[in-house]
């Protein structure tokens, strides 16, 4: 490591550790963490299957006005229309496009999913955290 020379004004100069010098295959590597958990789920079939779900998952809910065209409380289609090519799902007794409900409601339960998923997180941090205390060992 190198060190760099650093004035203190008086007495002897001090000496601060320089920057570390990072190899450029390193550099291009990335964090090796995030390498290996790819690798992870690319040796995995089911891993993979999931994650393209999910990545899919992620795409409606992020995409939905390019995905569904339809307004999906519109209530201006013919009522209890089976599944065709103008409705891919049908339509409810209202009126309205299952389709785009389906896809306009994929974010709110992408929003529940991951709060629901933290919150949980928190807690069982919270329990294991605390459960030593209230047993008496530390």
């Amino acid at each position: 490591m190198a060190m760099l020379p650093v004035a203190t004004g008086a007495g002897p100069q001090a000496t601060l550790p320089g920057p570390i010098p990072v190899s450029s295959e390193r550099a291009r590597r990335g964090h090796p963490a995030l390498g290996r958990m790819a690798q992870a789920i690319r040796s995995n079939r089911k891993a993979s299957a999931g994650t393209l779900l999910l990545a899919l998952f992620f795409l409606v809910a992020l995409l939905p006005g390019v995905i569904a065209h339809d307004d999906p409380s519109a209530t201006i289609y013919t009522r209890s229309l089976g599944p065709s090519t103008r409705h891919l799902l049908g339509t409810t007794a209202l009126g309205q496009d299952i389709f785009a409900q389906a896809v306009f409601g994929t974010r709110q339960v992408m929003i529940i999913a991951i709060g629901v998923g933290v919150l949980s997180t928190g807690v069982a941090v919270l329990i294991a955290v605390l459960s030593p205390l209230a047993s008496g060992r530390s």
